[in-house]
């Protein structure tokens, strides 16, 4: 009798584990076909799953600013949800750090991608959670966001835990590739709020990020990198690669400015809240930074021959 008690109430265990909660439904994943299209728009930002009144003030300014200038998609850099990620997909903190304080964009795609809290927690239920949600884009740890032109790659890596198969991904779709080679994950190989000479606990992916991923960036010449992380906004600059750190969509924390890289230098660095918003042509890439109010306060372009 005790023995079958147990059994029953291993069963409603596992059940319980892997059933979603009844409000989700899972669905078929579509995403928007932008490859006819001679211009995209992507919102960026990241370190936001907090689910604090300010992560909704920005997100509100975030709509507003995608309004303006018409944003195609989303990239997440990033620590979606803190502290510890999210158990399984029927997690109320998925609804109370990500559906909710963004509900107001309705169908719209947000590419995201994996932080360092986010590997607290069920990095693969981040990833199941593509199939119950009209916004939320992650199929897999790394992914080419598909569906785009032949003049614009963006591939999200999972830059917490690199390997092999990720690399040979990423080689594969942008080293032999045309025109704008842009890469999204969570860590920028060069930061300029701890010294990366002297690795610090805040800096350890950092330097992690540099040796795994400079090799990928000088191979295949990589224009861009969008990262999070730090809880600021920067632009940092290196003979390889432009860097752009959105990780203050909910709020600002972390130590001034020390060292940076001897390779790379910031171009702006402002421990404001809020978001980028990039825009990508043939020829074009621009960047533009607002604060929490939806006020500019940075903007930066390249270009580059057509392919």
């Amino acid at each position: 009798m005790q023995l079958k008690l147990l059994t029953i109430i291993f069963a409603l265990f596992v059940a319980g584990c892997v059933t979603t909660d009844s409000n989700l439904t899972k669905r078929a994943v579509s995403y928007t076909d932008y490859s006819g299209r001679d211009k995209h728009t992507a919102l960026v930002f990241g370190d936001f799953g907090f689910g604090t009144k300010q992560q909704y003030k920005i997100g509100k300014a975030m709509k507003q600013a995608c309004d303006r200038v018409g944003c195609d998609f989303a990239i997440g850099t990033g620590d979606n949800i803190y502290e510890e990620g999210i158990s399984s997909v029927n997690d109320s903190d998925m609804q109370a750090y990500f559906e909710k304080p963004y509900a107001h964009f309705g169908r719209f795609d947000f590419f995201m991608t994996l932080g360092n809290h986010d590997h607290r927690g069920n990095v693969d239920a981040q990833v199941a959670y593509t199939n119950y949600s009209e916004r939320w884009r992650m199929p897999s740890r790394h992914y080419a966001v598909p569906k785009l032109p032949t003049w614009a790659r963006f591939f999200a890596l999972d830059t917490t835990r690199v390997n092999p198969q990720q690399i040979a991904s990423a080689e594969a779709y942008l080293c032999s590739a045309k025109g704008w080679k842009i890469v999204f994950g969570h860590h920028p190989p060069y930061a300029s709020t701890e010294s990366t000479h002297n690795p610090k606990p805040t800096t350890i992916y950092v330097d992690q990020t540099k040796r795994e991923l400079m090799p990928l960036i000088k191979k295949c010449r990589i224009d861009i990198m969008l990262a999070g992380h730090y809880h600021l906004q920067e632009h940092i600059t290196s003979p390889y690669i432009d860097i752009l750190v959105q990780g203050a969509a909910a709020n600002t924390t972390g130590r001034g400015p020390l060292d940076l890289d001897k390779e790379a230098k910031s171009l702006f660095r402002e421990k404001t809240p809020g978001f980028g918003i990039v825009t990508v042509t043939p020829t074009t890439f621009s960047a533009k930074f607002y604060d929490q109010e939806g006020k500019e306060i940075y903007r930066w372009s390249k270009s580059k021959p057509l392919s």
